[in-house]
């Protein structure tokens, strides 16, 4: 199973537990990993990313070297991607949302609260428009050959 079809079934777990206003600390880690899989899927597969490039600059100096990105790089590396494709900057700004998805998830897994149905709900519009933003520009750069 791919990355790609992994985010596909998180976003539909997801929406499925907010249909039914069940399981939101659950659905918050849907949200994150289907948006960090997906990322990490076009990015792989990208033809025209050198993610050796992305952690030798400078300012990613602190990335290690792994075959993936940890949780902390991710949207700075999309983002990085997504400017080197010439995108929309409103678009690029949007990713700004991933953080919020990411501290939701975090709150969701190590503290003693439940999330709310109206942040839940919030948050998957959120998901739902940045899976739209990867799809719409990086959907046609992936290698064929792959």
């Amino acid at each position: 199973m791919s990355l790609l079809e992994k985010s596909i079934e998180n976003l539909a777990a997801a929406k499925l537990f907010v249909s039914q206003k069940n399981y939101f600390n659950v659905t918050a880690s849907r949200l994150y990993y289907s948006i960090f899989q997906r990322i990490i899927y076009y990015l792989k597969s990208a033809a025209n990313f050198d993610f050796s490039k992305f952690q030798n600059n400078n300012s990613n100096k602190n990335i290690k070297k792994h075959d993936y990105l940890p949780h902390g790089s991710i949207r700075k590396a999309i983002s990085y991607y997504l400017c080197s494709l010439k995108c929309d900057f409103k678009d690029i700004n949007f990713l700004i949302k991933i953080d919020s998805i990411y501290k939701l998830r975090h709150s969701a897994d190590y503290k003693d609260n439940m999330l709310k149905y109206n942040e839940i709900k919030e948050n998957l519009e959120y998901t739902e428009k940045i899976i739209e933003i990867l799809d719409k520009h990086c959907g046609n750069t992936v290698n064929k050959n792959e």
